[in-house]
């Protein structure tokens, strides 16, 4: 309890420091940023701790983490030094403390709330947890950044670690051990992620200036059971699978329709034949809920798909990368409602046409619009959150970016600025952030090197629309519930020009992308081998992972599917074209530019953040519908990636706007469907924490990650501590395959082995030019007798531990014969026996 209670206290101070930022930044927003201080807080201490030890100017130590959180107390120091700030400061807090108290009350109960559900399942065990404790325990032990590999002795960390770079500091600030920090961090990403949604929501629904209803805040709730605490549907297709619904006997076994229509594995087989139970049978049958969108090859071979969701996530409980930028990407949200909204005060209405006739009139024109959007806000606080999104999660940077400038050109138009002239600023305004985003990441945006080789086309396996609605349902109930309600009582009284430009336009980038699709994918097999010496290689590769004959082959099974798949491409279509005609039909006139833009609409009175709602609602359905047709080029060669990330960023978006809409959309019937929607998501959240928590006792309850090989391998645990007692040095253990017990010694104690898991070294360093010839030489040094080369392969490796426990001995049979009576013993006890080398010593 002392480690929570002081890497509570930590945090809680550094979001105390954070405060007034948050209230200075947020200041066209209700809650004044108040649900992101920690967030801030957190962020800025760890880029300073970070940067500080890049250039050289601290090492990494709890002093030092200690230390760097007098910047951000100088920095707000400095922020309340004008008198009048700091009255007016004053003069909120004392009247919004119980927005204060709430933001502190809401995150103390979730923090509170999930540390008890990771005590029950705190084994840092299987899936990608080992990775991320090895990565926080080896920047726990690196004297400096950038921190060594873990699991690639002579190199640095080659992936976005800044998360772990976060937890590690809160780590050393409350000395809580690495097994323990994992859980923490996990528990503070949640804690962070829920009090964020909730401001966001609240933001969304009542105007700047408006007093607060109950119901308003209750209300704000929403935000985060939608984002966060609410699953799928898979999870309530698993109750009526496990009860037997739709299925039926014959005389060749259990069969159904329904069932084998909608594809979903595991739930296409026959149930167990006993009905009487309501959880499935199979071992983390939850994991289902991840895997529910289903690609195949042209043979009909699986390929697999990931569309995990934050819920997942956390039930799961690793702490990826995509886990932990959850917080920033919700701050990079905020900020774009708060650009939005604080443009559309501060923008000048743009200029009459005749000023754009000369382009310098039109620079110095755009120039008086930048200027006066950049006096009214902390400008460099953009480029630092986007590229804060890059170094937690590069896949994150895009969207940040993309919808703060979203965002903007909103609000530009929204001025009356014509779409030619608002795009101008807006690309100038990307590129500036873009380019300061790197400059204040030097050290990391450097060396970083993404495995990213470009964008192959998709043109097998879109999305099935009944699968994409199990995905997405308790998310689109809203949606396309309320923007199709404001559709149709504004088009009965106002027509639907709106909305059939923005069908048009929907419809027409969709063809785009298809037909851009086809393109490519005739260019790889047909044109490129024509013209390029490499191009058959390429076009063959491409043609295997569809298991496709030839082009053509590839055209006419594609076309097929996709005509088949239609529906799923025809619902984003139509989400994408509600929300582009929300948009569009109230959008201001240029001549009424300074009015209120949240007007009514159809005689149905819309709250404060429709328009901002809308656009999330439609950066949603662009992040789905564009792996139907595209998908990144990375080692993994299929979008499953893709999918994974684009679906993991619209649920996020998605979610907020859906909070909005179920408060919008007034309809009681339409709260009514909102909260069936709910429902059925709420059983996958029921059973998923039933599953994970039942059963275990008591006594086991811990944050410890590492209790469980205390337990099960004490021999492996004393060569853990033993090592960790000692100067850092080289471990040499048994290689293994990913998502495998190897490379536990590096894990646990943060010091690197010659090589971890081969498959994510290379996954992360785009080839296994790194690696070289490092598994042939683990394997000489724990089969070889002589001396002289046992020596020269230590030396090369700078090994100073030699680790011989049951997994060397099962993959080298008869390891490490060649130190005995050659090496010291350092640890010796239930069968792992940990050699010392020293090169000094004769």
């Amino acid at each position: 309890m002392l480690h929570v209670g002081m890497w509570y206290l930590a945090l809680s101070l550094a979001g105390l420091l954070a405060l007034p930022w948050a209230w200075w930044l947020f200041r066209h927003l209700t809650t004044r940023g108040v649900f992101f201080a920690r967030t801030l807080g957190w962020l800025a201490w760890g880029y300073g701790f970070w940067l500080a030890g890049s250039l050289g100017l601290l090492r990494i130590s709890p002093a030092s983490a200690w230390a760097m959180l007098t910047p951000v107390a100088a920095l707000s120091l400095a922020l309340l030094a004008p008198a009048e700030r700091r009255r007016a400061f004053g003069q909120w807090l004392r009247a919004h403390w119980t927005l204060w108290l709430r933001a502190e009350g809401l995150f103390a109960f979730s923090f509170a709330a999930w540390a008890l559900v990771r005590a029950a399942n705190p084994q840092i065990l299987g899936t990608e947890k080992p990775m991320e404790l090895a990565f926080i325990n080896a920047i726990l032990t690196s004297p400096r950044f950038p921190p060594h590999d873990p699991w690639l002795a002579g190199y640095a960390i080659a992936y976005y670690y800044f998360g772990y770079v976060l937890t590690a500091l809160l780590a050393l600030a409350s000395a809580t051990p690495g097994p323990v920090a994992f859980n923490l961090g996990l528990t503070t990403v949640f804690a962070l992620a829920v009090t964020g949604a909730y401001g966001l929501t609240l933001d969304l629904i009542v105007r700047p200036g408006e007093r607060e209803s109950a119901a308003a805040r209750v209300a704000a709730l929403l935000g985060p059971v939608f984002a966060f605490l609410v699953g799928n549907w898979e999870g309530a297709l698993e109750v009526l699978h496990r009860k037997g619904f739709l299925w039926t006997r014959t005389a060749d076994g259990w069969s159904s329709p329904f069932w084998r229509w909608l594809a979903i594995q595991n739930l296409e087989n026959p149930p167990v034949a006993d009905f009487s139970g309501w959880m499935p049978p199979r071992h983390w049958w939850w994991w289902r809920a991840s895997r529910v969108i289903r690609d195949t090859t042209l043979a009909g071979g699986h390929q697999e798909v990931i569309d995990e969701f934050p819920f997942f996530s956390f039930i799961l409980g690793d702490l990826h990368p995509h886990v932990l930028a959850l917080p920033v990407v919700l701050l990079a949200v905020a900020l774009a409602l708060e650009l939005y909204r604080a443009t559309l005060e501060t923008a000048p209405v743009s200029p009459p046409a005749r000023l754009f006739r000369d382009p310098l009139q039109a620079l110095l024109a755009w120039g008086q619009a930048t200027v006066e959007v950049i006096r009214s806000l902390p400008w460099w606080v953009w480029p630092w959150v986007f590229g804060a999104a890059a170094f937690l999660n590069a896949w994150d940077y895009p969207l940040a970016l993309g919808i703060n400038a979203a965002a903007l050109y909103l609000a530009l138009v929204d001025r009356g600025w014509p779409w030619r002239r608002a795009a101008a600023v807006v690309g100038l305004w990307i590129g500036a952030s873009a380019g300061l985003g790197m400059l204040l990441y030097l050290p990391y945006s450097w060396s970083f090197d993404s495995q990213a080789k470009g964008l192959l086309p998709n043109v097998v396996n879109p999305s099935r629309g009944a699968q994409l609605w199990v995905m997405f349902g308790p998310l689109w109930v809203p949606l396309f519930g309320w923007l199709g309600w404001v559709a149709w009582r504004t088009c009965r009284k106002r027509g639907c020009h709106a909305w059939r430009w923005a069908a048009t336009l929907t419809l027409g980038v969709t063809l785009a992308l298809a037909l851009l699709s086809w393109l490519q994918a005739w260019f790889i097999t047909v044109a490129f081998p024509l013209i390029a010496k490499q191009g058959a290689l390429a076009a063959q590769a491409y043609l295997n992972t569809y298991a496709a004959r030839d082009f053509f082959h590839l055209l006419q099974e594609g076309l097929r599917r996709q005509a088949l798949a239609i529906a799923g491409t025809g619902f984003l279509v139509l989400l994408a074209t509600l929300a582009g005609g929300y948009l569009r039909a109230q959008t201001p006139r240029a001549s009424t530019a300074r009015a209120e833009h949240d007007r009514t609409v159809a005689g149905a009175a819309q709250p404060a953040g429709g328009r901002f709602a809308a656009l999330l609602a439609l950066w949603a359905a662009g992040l789905v519908l564009f792996p139907n047709f595209f998908y990144l080029w990375d080692n993994f060669g299929t979008r499953m990636n893709t999918v994974f990330k684009f679906y993991y960023q619209a649920w996020v978006l998605g979610a907020l706007a859906a909070a909005y809409a179920t408060w919008a959309w007034r309809a009681w019937w339409g709260r009514a469907l909102v909260a069936l929607g709910l429902l059925a998501g709420g059983v996958y959240t029921g059973f998923a924490l039933v599953d994970r928590v039942h059963g275990v006792p008591l006594e086991r309850w811990t944050l410890d990650g590492s209790a469980w090989l205390q337990r099960s391998a004490p021999g492996d645990w004393a060569a853990i501590q033993a090592i960790r007692a000692r100067p850092l040095g080289v471990v040499l253990e048994a290689d293994g395959g990913s998502y495998s017990e190897y490379a536990r010694i590096s894990t646990y104690t943060g010091y690197p082995t010659v090589l971890g898991w081969p498959g994510h070294e290379a996954q992360w360093r785009g080839g296994s030019e790194e690696i070289g010839t490092r598994p042939q030489d683990i394997r000489i040094l724990y089969t070889e007798r002589r001396w002289d080369v046992l020596q020269g392969l230590l030396d090369q490796y700078h090994i100073r531990y030699i680790v011989v426990g049951d997994l060397e001995r099962r993959k080298f049979p008869r390891a490490g014969q060649g130190f005995e009576g050659r090496l010291p013993v350092l640890v010796d006890v239930d069968g792992t026996r940990v050699y010392l080398y020293d090169p000094t010593q004769p």
